[in-house]
């Protein structure tokens, strides 16, 4: 059964008319006003299992177990500094054992979701995001049917660190705390790796992902009394689970959506499989979003001076305004050139820095215009 079969080759239908650049790290919002919707085709096929005690037991003849999940997840930038998402689970398990196979398919969990930034600088920055998470069914004791996963609500809270070395690398890091449903052990579920990335459209991953068991099973010292584990598989209802999982990846950004394909295997751990698997994700950016532009616009009131545009040099390239020392205007402030009128049009023309102050006067050159029209005398001059 192989892992190229399980792929849904539908997932490579176009999906969006705009895609981010090549790589975007998790400390990262979508951006304000903006959806982002997220596709994620997951294949894992078990090669052997790790015990309770970390042992591995190969599969007998004619044992297998396959497990094949597409995520659906939508986000929307709220503001700034507000990230809100949406998602559910469909789940696929085939598997076989003892001459006998079964397979089981549907709905498997939903989720909901927010992100905050919490420090921003320009080589690092620092997040922090909550999930919470509940299956569409019950867990049912000595239940004859097998099921799709961990019956029950999960909430996770993460932290995600970047860190930017140079212009094409990118070191992250993910870890944090997850609470499972019922008897199981809560865990830290982490992810570090080095990404190697172009300014728009590529990006390599290379990393490690797993979990850490907190030991915190009610069943511990009681295997017999535990609820029955779905045949062929550790995968779930795992006493103390852990594992560590090594990847590598690969995206690219076309103009119209975004691909990324990781690999990745379970090279040891406890109360788990032992797999390889293959994720395939598609990306969509939706909305016009904020521009820079409208931001300042929005911010406008908050400026602290205001004065007019009194001359303008012949090449356009400095301007002079109607405050200086005397109304506290220093050297290095940051002007915004707007156009106003009557009717309260406010249109953002240009950037710029005070050059020289004198007394009732400065000088501002101007570093980045937003228009293709000149800045003229008579326009308003703000500053923070």
């Amino acid at each position: 059964m192989g892992i190229g079969k399980r792929i849904c080759v539908a997932f490579f239908l176009p999906v969006g008319t705009w895609a981010q650049g090549g790589f975007m790290p998790e400390t990262e919002l979508v951006p304000e006003k903006k959806w982002r919707l997220s596709l994620k085709g997951h294949h894992m096929e078990s090669l052997s299992v790790f015990d309770e005690n970390g042992e591995e037991r190969e599969l007998g003849e004619g044992e297998s177990f396959a497990k094949n999940d597409l995520d659906i997840e939508l986000s929307y930038g709220w503001g700034k500094k507000l990230e809100f998402s949406l998602g559910g689970r469909l789940r696929y398990l085939d598997a076989a054992k003892g001459g006998d196979s079964w397979s089981e398919s549907g709905p498997e969990r939903f989720w909901v979701g927010i992100k905050i930034p919490l420090i921003r600088r320009a080589f690092w920055s620092l997040s922090v995001e909550g999930r919470y998470a509940s299956t569409f069914y019950e867990r049912e004791e000595n239940a004859e049917d097998h099921i799709l996963g961990d019956a029950g609500p999960e909430a996770t809270g993460l932290g995600h660190f970047s860190y930017k070395h140079g212009t094409g690398t990118t070191l992250t890091l993910t870890a944090g705390h997850r609470t499972r449903a019922d008897h199981l052990s809560g865990e830290i579920p982490y992810r570090a790796a080095i990404n190697l990335h172009g300014k728009k459209s590529w990006a390599f991953s290379l990393g490690a992902s797993g979990i850490h068991s907190l030991e915190g099973d009610e069943y511990t010292d009681n295997l017999e009394g535990r609820p029955r584990v779905v045949q062929g598989t550790y995968q779930f209802n795992g006493l103390n689970r852990s594992h560590i999982r090594p990847f590598v990846g690969a995206s690219y950004s076309f103009p119209i959506w975004k691909i990324g394909l990781e690999g990745g295997a379970i090279t040891g751990g406890v109360s788990t499989d032992k797999s390889v698997d293959l994720l395939l994700s598609l990306t969509r950016f939706m909305g016009e979003g904020v521009s820079s532009v409208e931001r300042k616009i929005s911010s406008f009131k908050t400026y602290a001076m205001e004065s007019s545009v009194t001359r303008v040099s012949p090449r356009g390239l400095f301007i002079v305004i109607d405050r200086g020392l005397a109304q506290g205007m220093e050297e290095g402030v940051k002007i915004d050139i707007f156009k106003t009128d009557y009717s309260g049009e406010n249109i953002l023309y240009a950037t710029g820095v005070v050059y020289e102050a004198k007394g009732d006067s400065s000088i501002v050159k101007l570093i980045k215009r937003f228009v293709h029209e000149e800045v003229e005398v008579g326009f308003t001059a703000r500053s923070q």
